[in-house]
């Protein structure tokens, strides 16, 4: 008894060659074609996989475009118009300094550190803290964290300067040199 199925025409699957190879053996007569995640995938990938491809040339034209163009008079970027971290970190400033405000205001007038906390919704330790501090706390900014790609950035930056830009043959040569520069 054979398992083919021969009313099939089209088989849709993934790159997997276990499918082809059942597509194959249970209906031999039917066109084998990518699924749709697969397709859009391939038509997603596509635009980066050309911009890799051209790269060296579109970093030239940049830079000549670059030579030819007159500098142009500094403007002030409005808020609306800051990337959104920046915008966030700003709204999120603005939102402290109207609680340690509205905490300020409340201890002036004689409420307790439990009434402020329960009022503004607040923890009674940032509370008490923000009273006896007297002063807007500002949010600390950390240090960036060192990257693991931190001692190779020099390196990384001229091997993409002379055209350097194939993953595995940058990985080999970080290996051969070492690879662990501290």
């Amino acid at each position: 008894m054979s398992n083919r199925i021969t009313a099939i025409q089209v088989v849709s699957r993934d790159r997997s060659g276990v499918y082809a190879t059942a597509a194959r053996e249970g209906a031999p007569q039917a066109r084998q074609v990518a699924d749709r995640w697969h397709l859009l995938k391939n038509i997603g990938d596509e635009p980066e996989r050309m911009m890799y491809r051209h790269m060296p040339l579109i970093r030239l034209v940049v830079r000549e475009l670059s030579l030819k163009k007159s500098p142009e008079p500094e403007i002030s970027v409005p808020v609306a118009s800051l990337r959104r971290p920046e915008r966030l970190k700003q709204q999120t400033r603005k939102k402290r300094h109207q609680h340690w405000t509205e905490v300020m205001a409340l201890h002036n007038k004689g409420c307790s550190f439990r009434e402020i906390s329960r009022i503004t919704g607040l923890s009674r330790v940032t509370v008490s803290r923000w009273v006896r501090s007297g002063t807007f706390p500002e949010m600390s900014t950390r240090p960036p964290k060192r990257g693991l790609l931190d001692p190779w950035r020099e390196w990384l930056k001229e091997q993409r300067e002379s055209g350097n830009y194939n993953a595995s043959r940058i990985w080999r040569e970080m290996v051969a040199q070492g690879g662990d520069r501290q």
